[in-house]
């Protein structure tokens, strides 16, 4: 059996397979921050007084913050920075399906990795204090294609987020290529 086949039939057996979520709260000055850094200045972000006249009664997320979320922290309490000491993190859960296929195509020699398409479906509004878990389900890897960029696999990965009540705030599909760099390309 050859490399690739053998990664190829590892990675499909990934294929379905959800995640532990994970969890984060919503904060007013992370939802203030992350408007004042996309310079989004809509007062349902920030103005307590316009957003409690709004049909949401309170100050709200922008929608797209929720993908804020999908990004660990870069430092985790009481750690190092990731970039300075990553072998001194340490992680509670397992690591998602996505994550052990994205590492084993790593490891193969796929080390390239742009995002190929993502599609977003926003549901509900965020409001602070809310607590949103999120999901991860490895969609579908195809076998290794050609492409401009070089020999590579495409991902899909479906990320739903939910509030504290269980209720969805937002679907996110993402398909990643992981390709094999070509040499002198430009």
């Amino acid at each position: 059996m050859t490399e690739e086949s053998v990664i190829t039939e590892e990675l499909r057996n990934m294929v379905g397979v959800e995640a532990e979520p994970e969890v984060f709260e919503v904060e007013k000055g992370h939802i203030r921050r992350f408007a004042e850094a996309v310079g989004d200045p809509n007062p349902l972000w920030q103005d307590e007084a316009d957003a409690r006249k709004s049909r949401y009664g309170s100050i709200i997320a922008p929608p797209m913050m929720v993908l804020a979320f999908a990004q660990p922290p870069l430092w985790p309490e009481g750690q190092e920075m990731l970039f300075r000491h990553p072998e001194k993190l340490t992680r509670k859960e397992p690591p998602a399906p996505y994550e052990v296929a994205m590492e084993k195509l790593n490891q193969a020699g796929f080390t390239g990795m742009f995002v190929a398409g993502c599609v977003q479906e926003f549901l509900r509004p965020l409001f602070p204090g809310d607590r949103v878990s999120r999901r991860s389900k490895l969609l579908s890897v195809t076998p290794e294609k050609r492409t401009a960029a070089g020999n590579g696999h495409f991902l899909s990965v479906l990320f739903s987020y939910c509030n504290q009540k269980g209720e969805p705030i937002c679907n996110e599909t993402v398909t990643l290529l992981r390709f094999k760099p070509q040499e002198n390309i430009l």
